[in-house]
């Protein structure tokens, strides 16, 4: 389907849409573990992005995703990425993305034992994920203060970031099964209404 979107929006100079596509082409090959293969489609995402006049909302996502591939092994090269990515989500006002982003710096500081910069950015993208309802990103900053606290020897702080963790992690999880319910339930009426509609059929037949 990624490739059909791709030959599509090239065929129709959609160069938004061929951005887009580029870089979720590289989140499915960073889900495959494939870093390298990842980073030719943001790098094609970017190039994109640069050649043509296009909106620059999902700019922020691409620079933080390569920021995510080059943190692994190194920090510094993360973090500027990171760095380069929020200052785009600030420019296109994409503060979903900017908490997100403001996570991840915290994260790249913790590997930079910048214990007091890392909580300060974590504690930002907390307050940001929560104002905006984002329980998502608040998961993600509550896991990563776990790591700092454990890092510092606070074993109290990293338990009670541990259980606002799980209590993001189950409320996301509930949220989940309702929306599995909910599809359930309306498949099931959809059904019984076939039903009813082919048993009329059927009674008119015999009436016929």
């Amino acid at each position: 389907y990624i490739r059909q979107a791709e030959q599509l929006a090239m065929q129709h100079k959609n160069w938004d849409l061929l951005a887009r596509v580029y870089n979720l082409a590289g989140v499915i090959e960073c889900t495959r573990e494939l870093d390298d293969s990842a980073l030719v489609f943001y790098n094609k995402s970017l190039q994109v992005t640069n050649e043509h006049a296009i909106t620059t909302f999902h700019l922020a996502q691409v620079l933080s995703n390569i920021g995510e591939i080059y943190l692994k092994d190194d920090p510094d090269k993360g973090l500027a990425y990171f760095t380069k990515a929020l200052t785009s989500a600030k420019e296109t006002r994409n503060r979903s993305a900017e908490a997100g982003i403001v996570a991840d710096i915290g994260r790249a500081h913790i590997l930079k034992k910048n214990f007091r910069e890392a909580n300060r950015y974590l504690q930002e993208s907390l307050k940001m994920s929560r104002d905006l309802g984002l329980k998502r990103v608040s998961r993600h900053a509550y896991y990563a203060l776990v790591d700092l606290k454990l890092q510092e020897g606070n074993v109290k702080d990293a338990f009670n970031y541990m259980k606002s963790y799980y209590d993001v992690r189950d409320s996301l999880l509930n949220g989940s099964k309702t929306r599995q319910i909910v599809e359930l339930e309306s498949r099931f009426e959809k059904e019984q209404q076939e039903q009813r509609i082919q048993l009329l059929e059927q009674e008119k037949t015999i009436q016929r």
